[in-house]
Order: structure tokens, then sequence, then C-alpha cells
């Protein structure tokens, strides 16, 4: 019994180590435990090698789970006793959410990596593109090809329609912290797409 006194201290110190990481936002630190297999890395894996769908990738299944536990200010990750192994406690939570999400999740996302996931300070009144009506038609045709009704949703509400932050939220029916994660997602891979199509492609005459 004395011999596992000093493992849940240690674990307990991690914990509270880990939480106000994540809640300052340290992207680097946050990979770190989202990535590697002694952390959480193991159960994205083990979620990957079961998904029915080959579509899905690694990556947008690492994506859905940094969305789920980061909302609220990392409210899910709240609540730890030391009962068990803090690593148990994280893949128990991951592997419970990842159930769910097939379960649940019919459609496929589509999601970029988490390098370029970092929670935006939106600002209501900020536009991001030039309101002229060959850019909204290329911006259109190209997330009419995303699979994911969320990261269209958001683009739609927030760069093609001109709605604020939390008019987004209001119609996407989810708090702004999760409409704010999926528009960053979202307008960085929208970025990524124009500066590397061919403008011919989605000439509008």
């Amino acid at each position: 019994m004395n011999d596992k006194t000093p493992n849940k201290r240690h674990d307990r110190d991690l914990y509270d180590f880990m939480l106000y990481k994540f809640r300052s936002g340290d992207q680097r630190f946050i990979m770190d435990i989202f990535e590697n297999d002694a952390f959480l890395g193991r159960s994205i894996k083990k979620a990957y090698r079961s998904r029915s769908d080959e579509s899905v990738s690694y990556e947008e299944l690492l994506s859905e789970l940094y969305l789920y536990l980061a909302e609220d200010n990392w409210r899910r990750l709240e609540g730890f006793r030391g009962a068990c192994d803090l690593v148990i406690w994280l893949r128990t939570i991951a592997s419970n959410f990842f159930k769910t999400y097939f379960r649940n999740n019919n459609r496929q996302i589509e999601i970029i990596t988490l390098d370029d996931n970092a929670i935006i300070d939106a600002d209501d009144n900020g536009s991001i593109y030039p309101p002229v009506e060959k850019m909204r038609d290329i911006i259109s045709a190209i997330i009419s090809q995303w699979k994911s009704s969320n990261y269209r949703q958001v683009i739609d509400c927030r760069i093609l329609r001109g709605l604020s932050a939390a008019e987004t939220a209001e119609a996407m029916n989810v708090d702004r912290s999760k409409s704010d994660n999926y528009f960053s997602i979202a307008r960085t891979k929208l970025i990524k797409e124009i500066s590397t199509i061919n403008p011919d492609r989605y000439e509008t005459r």
C-alpha cells in the first residue's frame, strides 16, 4: 500500500499540471498528450483500427476527441480523484467518447490536423474575405465538396452570410466555444484549398 502512495501523488501532480497546460493553450504540450502512446495516442490508434469506414483518418479522430475534451475550458477533464492510474482514466474517457462517436455519428468528418486547430478569439465584426461574388462562388464550390456538414455550415454562416460568432453558434445550435473551434479548423482548411486551386477551375462568367 505504501508503495502505491508515491505513484498516486505523482499522478495527481501530473494531472494538475496537465490541466493547467491545457487551459493555458500550450499546443505543444497538448499534442504530446494526444499523440504520445504513453497517454492518449494508443486510444486514438485503437479507435482508428476499429473504424468501419476507411475514409475516417487518424487525424480526424484525434481532432474530434480534441474538440470534445476542449469544450467549456476542458470541463470533461475535471474530477480526477486518483482512484486509478491517470493514463487509464484518460484512456477511459477517450474510449467512451469514441464508442458514442461511432454509434451516433453516421456522417464522415473532414478535419485537418490539430497543429492548425488553436482555439481562436473570434472577432464578431471581423471579415475574412472581401465580399466579391467570384470569391463567394469559389468558396461555395469548395465547401460543397466537404463531407462535414459542421464545417460547411460554419463557413456558410461566418464567411458567406457574414454572421457574427454568436449568431453562428445559435444557427448551428452549439455553444460559442465549439462553433469557434469548428470555424478555426474549417477556415484553415479553406485557406489551404484556395491557395492550391487552379483559378480556372472555379471560373465564373
